[in-house]
């Protein structure tokens, strides 16, 4: 098997137990959700591709170094600094702090935050004309 290969089917593997349930979740099914990922190769395979598109959702373009864009970007670094807080010692530990971290350590005022500061990105990335950004 081909590298490629194996990390599009792992990519495939956490869609289908990530994004699947978020959907039902939260969207009717009158809603088309959009989802954004990066340009990795493994996300737009072909089998990607067509497996998105078999369970209708859309991908949103976007460009593969954007973090002044994205706000995922800056999540990860609050997640960071609370994960070292609690200085993990093991890759077991680690683990069990990053998801009690992506679970609870995130109050919803950052995550309103970072949604609502898009309009201000995309304003600063046009006026850097694609350049760096204070995000």
């Amino acid at each position: 098997m081909e590298p490629l290969t194996g990390l599009v089917n792992g990519y495939q593997e956490i869609l289908e137990t990530n994004l699947i349930p978020s959907i039902e979740n939260h969207f009717s099914r009158a809603d088309v959700p959009i989802f954004q990922d990066d340009t990795a190769p493994c996300h737009r395979a072909k089998m990607v591709k067509d497996y998105l598109s078999k369970i209708g959702v859309s991908s949103l373009e976007w460009p593969g170094n954007s973090p002044d864009l994205n706000p995922i970007e800056n999540l990860w670094f609050v997640m960071m600094a609370q994960v070292a807080q609690k200085r993990p010692k093991t890759l077991a530990e680690l683990d069990r702090i990053l998801e009690e971290v992506w679970y609870n350590g995130i109050a919803a005022g950052t995550l309103k935050n970072l949604i609502n500061s898009m309009h201000e990105r995309v304003k600063a990335i046009t006026k850097s004309g694609g350049g760096s950004t204070k995000y």
